[in-house]
């Protein structure tokens, strides 16, 4: 599997993969968006695979009310919470796109809540299912992104890694790992990670452009480590004692 060289967006729903075990759900009770109508399914996968394509569409109020039917489902409650934070994650931006106005601004802080609240969800999910899967490497993938997205970048990275470790041809992987590496300044095991990228996806723009980033983040670095040992060693000053 390869990196979607076309695919501008970090937490579009292309990049998640699906995982073939399931989890326990958790607290997945955040409500539905209201005039943002879908059919009634009655298959768990097929409400996963519409709020996905709502998603890829653009159509994010569309894209929760049917994770939401997910849930209730109870598919695979990993990837639908983790999707569903995606679709809240892109509603809080395109709130913040309109004017300024105290509505637009409750909203945005009302979605990023939720699709925090749900990226921690589906950590959780994840977590049980590398537990029972300890050889998935997308589960494990799946769950440094959500880590990621949550913030606990160490324990991404961790995760990330395990991923690579188990499956080293995938350049999906390999990519999403250099990112992490960067988030957390390791430049030099980013841009190895990203090369390696580069060589099973050449024409990866991404890729390309991540590694760019590791490289100037490496330069920057050095260049900082350079100027210290240029710095001039100044002379102790000498206190002057006054005679009797």
């Amino acid at each position: 599997n390869s990196a979607n060289s076309n695919n501008a967006n970090a937490g579009n729903s292309s990049n998640t993969k699906t995982a073939n075990s399931k989890a326990t759900n958790g607290n997945s009770e955040l409500g539905a968006i209201p005039n943002a109508e879908v059919p009634t399914y009655t298959s768990a996968s097929d409400a996963l695979a519409e709020g996905n394509k709502f998603l890829d569409a653009g159509e994010e109020e569309k894209a929760v009310n049917a994770f939401q039917q997910a849930f209730k489902l109870d598919p695979n409650p990993a990837e639908a919470h983790f999707q569903l934070a995606v679709a809240y994650e892109n509603l809080a931006v395109e709130a913040d796109d309109t004017k300024p106005d105290p509505k637009a601004d409750s909203k945005k802080e009302e979605y990023k809540k939720k699709a925090e609240k749900s990226f921690a969800e589906a950590v959780k999910d994840y977590q049980k299912l590398a537990a029972k899967n300890p050889k998935d490497a997308t589960v494990h993938y799946n769950l440094g992104r959500a880590l990621s997205k949550s913030n606990e970048d160490e324990k991404a990275e961790k995760a990330l890694g395990q991923a690579v470790k188990l499956q080293p041809k995938d350049a999906e992987y390999t990519f999403e790992y250099g990112l992490i590496l960067i988030k957390l300044a390791k430049y030099d095991k980013a841009i190895a990670s990203l090369r390696a990228a580069q060589k099973l996806d050449p024409d990866n723009l991404r890729i390309e452009a991540a590694l760019d980033k590791a490289l100037a983040g490496k330069k920057r670095v050095d260049a900082g480590k350079t100027d210290k040992t240029k710095q001039p060693k100044t002379a102790p000053v000498q206190q002057k004692t006054n005679r009797q």
